[in-house]
């Protein structure tokens, strides 16, 4: 993970540094049993950087700054999205739901 400012177009982020992942395909595995666990706690050890290198700024793809990532082989084969932030409204609405019937 690495500590990086990235502008948001959309100016839904503050504009400060945030962490940032090299690896969207461990960040989704533990996003996904993390909601399902939502509202407790998952953590786990990360190698931090502080500086991002010319080689992650080229990497970079995102479009929303980090806000969901693309499922896929590829930016042009993508077969979805994932939004840790929808989905933890989607366990919480089936908790309410669940509690009220």
């Amino acid at each position: 993970v690495v500590r990086w400012f990235q502008p948001d177009s959309e100016h839904k982020e503050k504009d400060e540094k945030h962490w940032f992942t090299l690896d969207n395909r461990r960040l989704y595995c533990l996003q996904k049993a993390a909601a399902q666990l939502w509202p407790r706690k998952v953590a786990i050890t990360v190698e931090l950087l502080y500086a991002a290198t010319d080689g992650m700024k080229r990497k970079d793809d995102s479009l929303n700054v980090g806000r969901s990532v693309g499922i896929g082989h590829s930016l042009k084969n993508l077969s979805g999205r994932w939004d840790w932030r929808q989905a933890v409204q989607n366990v919480t609405a089936d908790v309410a739901q669940h509690e009220s019937a």
